[in-house]
This record gives C-alpha cells, sequence and structure tokens, in this order.
C-alpha cells in the first residue's frame, strides 16, 4: 500500500476494516485493510494533515492540518460533511468522541501556558485554558469556556 507522500498521520478503524492516512501533500488515503487496496483518495487539505480519526461507526473521518483548519469527511466518498473548523494555529491532533458526534481537536498555541486543546476538554497545561465544542449537525460551536 503506497501513499504517494509522506505519511504524517494514521489510524485504524475500530472494527480494523479500514486505515485512513494524512500526507505532507494534504491528501487522505483509506484503504482496505483485507484487499490491502485503496477505498478512496481525496484532496483534503492545502498543507499537512497531522491528524485523522474514524468515527466508531466507520463512516467518516475527521482530518487536522498544519493549514489551521479541521474538516469531517465521508469515508466511503470523500465528500466534505463539516467545515473546515478554521483554527488560529495548525491542527496536531483530532478525535471523534465514542458516538461520533463531536471532535475534539488540539492546536500549538505558542504561548507561555503551552498547547491549547479546541475541542471537548480544556488543557490541563494552560491556566486560562481555551475549549469549543462542535456539533457534527451544522459545524457551529455549542459551548466556549475561557477566553
Amino acid at each position: 500500500m503506497d501513499a504517494g507522500s509522506a505519511v504524517r498521520s494514521i489510524t485504524v478503524s475500530r472494527d480494523g476494516k479500514v486505515i485512513v492516512s494524512g500526507t505532507d501533500s494534504g491528501q487522505v488515503t483509506v484503504w482496505n485493510v483485507e484487499r490491502h487496496s485503496k477505498v478512496t483518495e481525496f484532496k483534503a487539505h492545502r498543507n499537512w494533515v497531522r491528524a485523522v480519526d474514524v468515527s466508531s461507526d466507520a463512516t467518516k473521518i475527521v482530518t487536522g492540518s498544519d493549514d489551521r483548519t479541521a474538516c469531517v469527511w465521508s469515508l466511503s466518498t470523500g465528500a466534505g460533511l463539516v467545515g473546515p473548523l478554521k483554527h488560529i494555529h495548525r491542527v496536531l491532533a483530532a478525535k471523534f468522541s465514542p458516538d461520533g458526534q463531536l471532535i475534539a481537536t488540539a492546536t500549538r498555541n505558542p504561548s507561555p501556558f503551552g498547547s491549547t486543546i479546541v475541542g471537548m476538554a480544556a488543557s490541563s497545561s494552560s491556566s486560562q485554558p481555551k475549549s469549543t465544542r462542535w456539533t457534527m449537525d451544522d459545524g457551529e460551536p455549542v459551548h466556549r469556556l475561557g477566553k
């Protein structure tokens, strides 16, 4: 299985049937584990894809990138479902909640407070954490912590 570019992020679906990889060229590739073949491949971002995750029902992918966005995609087609969700800094991590309805993303905040988590939880290293929670329905923030 050749991604065609340097792989910067990778994950396996919970059922073990799918691998999703993200590259430094902004490509996301969905692989069928049993067939050792590509299911779909698409240009997800303008820069490195540093984070990928698969929803628990294996229908959605969340990606985070150096282009300062996170997006949710259809696993089977690569169609955009939510986003781009804009961040102030590059997105270093992105995860689905267990029910697949929320995402959490983490960014590097170049400040004396360290990393900032944007999503369901705030950074424990920050004295003034900032946090936003999005719903999967429309990608709009539903809750914010901090300034």
